[in-house]
């Protein structure tokens, strides 16, 4: 069998052919066509079967084929494949034929056994089991179906059964030979003596189609890479038990496969002391020169328990967050900058952080992330740095190149110095915020933490103090002029633990005497009669708070 790559119009009849048998591996997404595809799929095939052209394109699949296997494995197009072959199913039942029987079961030629033509070997959703149980279904069983506990199987198997039970026998006959003799994919097959190399090759057609268009992620592509590697290794099924591991994990802290590889670009670009712009996750994770192999020639174990590590510092990150380390707790310390880091506009001081626990941890027996005392005071202080660095800039384009250039020292274990990079922010910068600046949240969380008697606050929310609706309750120190310029300075903003209420300011008072925020605790003893001397000395004490801590490079 030569190697080749063939391009095959093909009929139904043709691609469900005696001879054919078709694998979805495990690595694929779970079967997903739901009702709107269904539908569309349904409406498109009765136009072209009610019209004079009587002629449908389903698009095309992407196939590996070996001399090491029979079946071919299918690299893109399961969803046409499995709704096909439902479809077929349910004409079947409802009016039996040698053809359909042979479109959905597949007879070895020496043994007589049969199998289903199309076998899925995707785990996620019990994807295996649902749809080899659903070839197994009668007419009666279909009409069971309770469609409030359906898997999405039986629902578009039952989608189709309501369609087509509809049509007169005479109906279902044409409508069986216009399934079979004008539907027509596109079958592009990879061909190679070796299952490996007619994989990868069929890969690459896969990412080449996927750069045109089609909606399949990164991590998609790079999950099948890993596939293949395992897959060489014979090490399939530990690759689908780690894998689905680290897809929970990721799912549970609201992030996306494709932001772990993003941060494991910059865990691998600072090692290589790489500082210059970025390139795209497929580009990147295809380079193949001193310093990098594609990722399907790597040993996929190593490349996981990185993506592992990161998603467990990427946890901690979120548990800091939300405050979920008690008091005693040494992470707990992390909880307020790690807030004030999230809050900043992008991504780019994060990144300092997940790559310093990359290379400043570990992960022991029980798949714990283990950070040693020591290194907390100085993830403290960086992140403070970091805080001091990122703050006095509004956009990426500024301080990204230098977030590089910090990332490399930490990845190689070099200390950076901050002293000459920090932009020492004055008074006069909180005082007169732009209305849309994005640094607001993150300013006000910054200006209240700095009162080292003031604990973590999650959830919290960012309220203002004089608003359009209390302005006819404030006392006779005020004027439209003093409210006009304060609307944007940080002294009229305010960090709370209770969530907004349109309210005068002296109805606040009560509420804020139980807040769990200093400043509110002190605030609300002046709401009776607030001033606008009262506001100008906690601008005064909010503002002399920042610009004290940006002047210095010092643990806070």
């Amino acid at each position: 069998m030569a190697r080749s790559i063939t391009a095959d119009e093909q009929t139904i009849i043709e691609l469900f052919a005696k001879t054919n048998q078709y694998i979805i591996p495990s690595y694929q997404r779970p079967y997903s066509w739901g009702d709107k595809e269904c539908t569309e799929l349904w409406e498109d095939l009765v136009f072209a079967f009610e019209s004079e052209d009587n002629e449908y394109f389903l698009g095309n699949i992407v196939l590996a084929h070996s001399k090491e296997r029979v079946e071919k494995e299918v690299i893109d197009g399961q969803q046409r494949l499995i709704t096909l072959t439902i479809m077929l199913k349910v004409l079947n039942l409802l009016q039996e034929h040698r053809d359909l029987e042979e479109a959905i079961l597949h007879t070895d030629r020496d043994t007589e056994k049969q199998s289903p033509r199309v076998i899925t070997r995707v785990y996620e959703n019990k994807d295996d089991e649902n749809f080899k149980t659903l070839l197994d279904y009668t007419q009666e069983k279909i009409e069971s179906i309770n469609l409030k506990n359906a898997n999405q199987f039986e629902e578009n198997f039952y989608f189709f059964y309501e369609k087509i039970k509809e049509f007169s026998d005479d109906k279902l006959r044409k409508f069986r030979n216009f399934l079979f003799d004008n539907i027509y994919l596109l079958a592009i097959e990879s061909v190679d003596l070796k299952e490996d190399k007619a994989r990868e090759k069929a890969l690459v057609i896969f990412e080449t189609i996927n750069n045109r268009g089609l909606d399949l992620s990164d991590a998609d592509i790079f999950k099948s890479q890993l596939y293949n590697s395992a897959l060489n290794q014979q090490k399939h099924e530990d690759f689908e038990k780690k894998w689905t591991s680290l897809v929970e994990l990721v799912k549970d802290n609201q992030y996306e496969l494709d932001d772990i590889f993003r941060i494991y670009t910059h865990v691998l670009r600072g090692k290589n002391k790489e500082t210059g712009s970025e390139i795209g996750l497929r580009a990147f994770f295809s380079q193949e020169n001193d310093k990098y192999q594609p990722l399907r020639k790597q040993n996929y174990n190593n490349v996981l328990n990185d993506l592992f590590k990161i998603v467990l510092i990427v946890d901690i990150f979120n548990r800091c967050i939300k405050n979920q380390y008690p008091e005693n707790n040494s992470y707990s310390q992390l909880t307020k900058w790690f807030q004030i880091v999230r809050e900043y506009s992008n991504n780019y001081p994060r990144f300092v952080i997940f790559v310093y626990l990359f290379y400043n941890s570990k992960i022991d027996e029980y798949k714990n992330l283990i950070i040693e005392e020591k290194q907390i005071e100085k993830l403290i202080l960086l992140s403070q740095n970091i805080i001091r660095y990122s703050y006095p800039h509004t956009s990426s384009m500024k301080i990204k190149f230098d977030i590089f250039k910090i990332i490399e020292k930490i990845a190689n274990g070099e200390e950076y110095s901050f002293a000459d990079k920090i932009e020492k922010m004055q008074k006069k910068d909180f005082t007169s915020l732009k209305a849309r600046d994005l640094r607001k949240n993150g300013l006000t969380l910054l200006a209240i933490y700095l009162d080292k008697k003031q604990n973590p606050i999650n959830p919290y929310y960012i309220h203002t103090i004089i608003t359009n609706q209390n302005q006819k309750n404030l006392n006779t120190t005020w004027d439209s002029d003093k409210i006009a310029s304060l609307s944007n300075s940080i002294g009229n903003l305010l960090l709370t633990d209770i969530k907004r209420k349109t309210q005068a300011l002296n109805q606040r008072a009560n509420e804020y005497k139980e807040s769990k925020v200093i400043d509110l605790q002190e605030l609300s003893t002046k709401l009776d009669d607030f001033s606008y001397d009262d506001f100008q000395a906690r601008e005064e004490l909010l503002s002399q708070r920042l610009a004290d801590f940006f002047a210095s490079d010092k643990l806070w």
